[in-house]
């Protein structure tokens, strides 16, 4: 791995040249500028971890030399320029009892020094200047950390010496509690965001506290329902009462019988009395398994919706408003459609039977709220999950997706809508097959097309919806291939379709693959 960096130019951003060191793994993670800006890293060289500096001097990257605790691991994870002459670099080092350390270091304009922090146990995660002589650092004191647990550390600087300011947690037991982040806009006014990971089984939640140049206080910030983690690793602050945190939520998601964190964006913002949930962005990384991002449906040009952020959305022509969530544990996040303006549908995966099974969920928005209520599926199943929901009108909807056999077969699974009820509607993959499997599904006027794959011969899978009933459709693929699927399809009309996906060649090479449908063949 090589490291990045991006210039913008008042328009665009584009990617400039950085430096390296020879036969190593570099990252950069964060960066200052004042009259020059410095990057901050680690590189990787054989099994140990240095850290790394960059400087730019608005023509080229060079590599720097910040202060390597020799024989031991180390890592630069914040950096803050206040003057041409000052940058301030706080990380961790590791010795070779696998014990942590914080390394703060300062450089002068021309070298690197290591400076002596508060708590030599305080691992500083980002720090903030608003002078040369004014700083402050964040992250954990990991000084009971070979018992499980840690603590919340803040550090400030007055230009010759670090003091510790003592932040605090919010009431209870917490094994790791964290500070990721800081923006400081004086000496006595500072917001500071992170999250607490609990010593008992649940789920992560954020923290965000305040310093008034004498103490810290703990302000919550906003949660999401449900067996959801929230956690923020930046914040930005324009004055007291205009701050924005950025960091991610998670939650389940299943893909082929197998259940993956899958990691969305999340921002909240600080009016100087609370904090509370402003994105339903994905800025966050990508999921272990796929991620299933946003969906949106469409009734008309002035009646849309979309799901996959922290809550549902709806476009009435002259501009979004939230569609609030009912009592689903989760966001809808797998599809959406609508039949009319004021009667959508979301599908989501959530837990009955007290959070032991996962089943899938169909939500009908009537305008004003949204319902929930379970998918219909072969009550043996052990897990199903709609992956896809579409609309042909008011009374005729289609959501398709899939479920598992006790004996541990994949078969296809469709629930229609009459414009009153969902009914399970019966739909078969080859005989032969093992997993059979529904991704998408497109419908207009009485007419719907379903894709998906089917491992009867690894082979791509269409059903064609007729008004009535579901009936397998031959798809063509290129000869010789190993296999195959179609991931999306779209109907304008339902005398075309079109449809994508891959295929793996002979050499096992995956290639992309588009499908057209005339109204009587793929």
């Amino acid at each position: 791995d090589n490291t990045l960096a991006e210039i913008w130019n008042g328009k665009t951003w584009s990617v400039v040249p950085t430096k390296n060191q020879p036969n190593t793994n570099d990252g950069l993670t964060d960066v200052a500028c004042s009259r020059v800006c410095m990057a901050v890293g680690r590189y990787v060289a054989g099994n140990q971890i240095r850290p790394l500096a960059e400087i730019w001097n608005g023509k080229v990257w060079t590599l720097d030399h910040p202060v390597d605790p020799l024989d031991y691991d180390g890592d630069l994870t914040g950096v803050a320029c206040p003057g041409p002459s000052l940058c301030v670099a706080v990380g961790v080092y590791q010795d070779s009892r696998n014990i942590e350390y914080g390394l703060t270091e300062s450089w002068n304009g021309k070298k690197w020094s290591q400076m002596t922090q508060a708590e030599q146990n305080g691992y500083m995660i980002q720090v903030t200047c608003f002078s040369t002589s004014s700083c402050m650092s964040v992250g954990q004191n990991l000084s009971d950390v070979q018992n499980g647990s840690a603590d919340v550390a803040a550090e400030t600087w007055n230009g010759a010496l670090w003091s510790s300011t003592q932040p605090i947690t919010e009431s209870g037991t917490h094994a790791y509690p964290s500070l990721n982040a800081v923006a400081c806009l004086a000496t006595s006014i500072c917001l500071a965001v992170g999250d607490i990971l609990p010593t008992s089984n649940k789920a992560i939640v954020p923290l965000a506290e305040r310093w008034d140049g004498t103490s810290w206080s703990v302000e919550s910030a906003q949660t999401l329902p449900g067996p959801t983690t929230v956690s923020f690793d930046s914040i930005y602050c324009q004055s007291p009462s205009k701050c924005v945190a950025a960091g991610q939520y998670t939650y389940a998601y299943s893909e082929e019988r197998v259940f993956y964190p899958v990691y969305l964006g999340l921002a909240e913002a600080w009016d100087g009395k609370s904090w509370r949930i402003v994105s339903r962005g994905n800025l966050g990384a990508q999921p272990f398994g796929e991620n299933p991002g946003f969906h949106l449906g469409c009734v008309s040009a002035s009646s849309c919706a979309v799901d996959g952020g922290s809550q549902p959305e709806q476009w009435n022509s002259s501009g979004w408003k939230a569609m609030p969530l009912g009592r689903n544990a989760m966001p809808p996040n797998l599809g959406v459609a609508c039949s009319a303006s004021s009667k959508c549908f979301a599908l989501l995966q959530g837990t009955t039977d007290r959070g032991v099974q996962y089943k899938p969920f169909i939500d009908t928005w009537s305008g004003t709220s949204w319902t929930s209520s379970v998918a219909k599926f072969p009550a043996s199943s052990f897990l199903s999950q709609l992956t896809a929901v579409s609309c042909a009108s008011e009374s005729s909807c289609q959501a398709v997706g899939y479920y598992n056999t006790p004996n541990f077969r994949t078969e296809p699974l469709a629930n229609g809508w009459n414009g009153k009820t969902w009914t399970r509607e019966p739909v078969s993959g080859p005989k032969i097959s093992i997993d059979t499997e529904l991704a998408d599904v497109s419908c207009v006027k009485a007419m719907c097309m379903a894709v998906g794959k089917s491992s009867s011969g690894n082979a791509p899978l269409a059903e064609i919806w007729s008004g009535s009933k579901w009936r397998m459709t031959a798809v063509p693929f290129p000869k010789g291939n190993k296999g195959g699927s179609l991931t999306a399809v779209s109907c304008p009309s339902p005398a075309f379709c079109m449809a994508i996906g891959t295929y793996e060649s002979g050499s096992f090479q995956s290639y992309p693959i588009t499908e057209t449908w005339n109204g009587s063949r793929w």
